[in-house]
């Protein structure tokens, strides 16, 4: 498998992931030994985009169509770069053995380490989600308050995870966006398609922590908002495609796009 990397800039910080919380398969501990990891934005099924090295699937289990499709445990994938992304699909086991598999195993049979997923449960959800809806474009948002919500709470220094999308609701899903803050004046970002039909093929990314934008950005942002408006300051996409993952270097327009250290975990409200 064809690992890239993508370098973008970084401040300071260290590698690899500490912090707290729990990942998307309901243990304590940080990785998912079914699930994915952290090498780089990927751009096509079964490549991830990082800076970095080979990984492959596991040693042990069975071994379909080339893909090791019970892995076992797996290593944490390292957050070695600003941001990541990773495609991934392991048909070769869906179809010829396991019938669906879940995209945390799917990852970490294309991909070859843990998922990275965080759900931080013990931070609060200040906003409902935020939906910008569109096949191409942003054309309209679910809720214009949620958007304003957003806006107002990352400017006000609110800690808690958020949640945005972007994206039509069909067949081929969306982007799901979650982002978490301790209120000090980052956030940390992953995402992934939101295809409930697709278990075994989809994309994952991650931040470190990035910087957001000074007050003056969001006092512009809630000045008269408008779909237009709140399109450019939450998403700042002319077009997507849809079903596929944003460009690897996306970040939020809210953000500066430069991680200030590359610590990977839940934030602590207050």
């Amino acid at each position: 498998m064809l690992l890239t990397l993508l370098a973008l800039g970084c401040g300071p910080g260290t590698g690899g992931g500490g912090g707290s919380g729990t990942t998307d398969t309901g243990s304590t501990t940080q990785g998912d030994p079914s699930g994915d990891s952290t090498d780089g934005p990927s751009t096509s099924p079964g490549t991830s985009t990082t800076i970095g090295e080979d990984t492959t699937a596991g040693e042990s289990g069975e071994t379909t169509s080339g893909l090791n499709c019970m892995p076992g445990e797996l290593p944490d994938c390292p957050l070695d770069s600003c941001l990541q992304q990773w495609e991934f699909d392991c048909f070769g086991c869906a179809d010829n053995r396991l019938g669906e598999v879940s995209d945390p195993l799917c990852f970490a049979i294309e991909i070859g380490c843990t998922r990275p997923r965080l759900v931080c449960g013990d931070l609060p959800s200040p906003c409902d989600r935020v939906w910008a809806m569109g096949k191409e474009s942003v054309e309209s948002f679910e809720s214009d308050d949620a958007a304003i919500c957003m806006l107002q709470s990352l400017r006000d220094g609110i800690p808690g995870q958020y949640e945005l999308m972007f994206g039509f609701m069909g067949d081929i899903g969306l982007v799901d966006i979650d982002l978490f803050t301790d209120g000090g004046g980052t956030v940390l970002m992953q995402y992934q398609d939101s295809c409930e039909g697709c278990p075994s093929s989809g994309y994952f990314g991650r931040s470190g922590a990035l910087p957001l934008q000074d007050a003056a950005f969001f006092d512009a942002c809630l000045t008269n908002p408008t779909t237009e408006s709140l399109g450019d300051c939450l998403i700042g996409l002319d077009t997507w495609v849809w079903g596929a993952p944003p460009p690897v270097d996306w970040t939020p327009p809210f953000a500066t796009g430069e991680c200030v250290d590359l610590e990977w975990g839940c934030p602590t409200a207050g």
